[in-house]
């Protein structure tokens, strides 16, 4: 099965004693899988590792068995971060031309209608991205970091600032690019979205991988981490 895979990761920043250690796990397709830790442990460095924002010390990062690359990072894994910023005075319509643009995406405007009708912003085509509520944002930035189908989806954060019913809807967003046979990694602190989205959890405390966990039983999952985090 193609996988991700990082083995023996370290990394650590200038002036500051805190260290990503030896960080070994791997993510295959279909798969959901949350990470999970304090606030400080780790998980937004990790991710930020794995989409090439920050380069680890030694160690390393695998995709389908061979090293990662700068076209791995490009065409297979797609990455949404928590402080993800478009051009906030464009219209939709404008940002998707401009990021098929600058990222030689070869998608048809047909395509794109598509995306647009499938998410419910065709209406909104032509308002600027400024205009959207919080959660019709995150539709369409997850619209923007899925339209050229990666096989891997790495996501800090994405239920932060949603209602319930935006969150339902990401949710099932999630769901459904893992069930077409792409893998989703998120970082979350709200146990039972994880306990009930993922087939895996990694528990990360000060840079370690602490333990994985399976999640096919989401109330004994949530009820474990609760535990967890109460003794932590």
């Amino acid at each position: 099965m193609d996988s991700f895979k990082m083995d023996k990761v370290n990394f650590h920043y200038k002036k500051s004693d805190f260290a990503i250690q030896n960080f070994s796990f791997q993510l295959n397709k279909g798969e959901i899988v949350g990470l999970v830790g304090e606030n400080g442990a780790g998980k937004s460095t990790l991710l930020n590792l794995i989409a090439g924002l920050e380069k680890n010390k030694s160690g390393d990062l695998f995709v389908d068995g061979k090293k990662i690359t700068i076209n791995d990072r490009k065409n297979k894994i797609s990455y949404l971060p928590t402080n993800f910023e478009l051009y906030e005075y464009l219209s939709l319509y404008e940002n998707l031309f401009f990021v098929c643009s600058i990222r030689h995406l070869n998608l048809t405007i047909e395509y794109l209608q598509k995306l647009l009708k499938d998410i419910g912003l065709w209406e909104r085509r032509n308002d600027s991205v400024y205009s959207l509520s919080t959660g019709l944002k995150q539709k369409f930035y997850f619209l923007i970091v899925t339209m050229h189908q990666p096989e891997f989806l790495i996501i800090d954060e994405p239920f932060t600032g949603l209602d319930p019913k935006q969150i339902l809807i990401f949710q099932d967003k999630i769901r459904d690019f893992a069930k077409g046979g792409g893998c989703v990694l998120f970082s979350s602190h709200i146990l039972d979205f994880v306990a009930n989205l993922c087939e895996k959890i990694i528990l990360i405390k000060d840079g370690l991988n602490i333990e994985e966990i399976q999640g096919e039983a989401a109330a004994e999952v949530q009820n474990y981490l609760e535990n967890y985090f109460r003794h932590i």
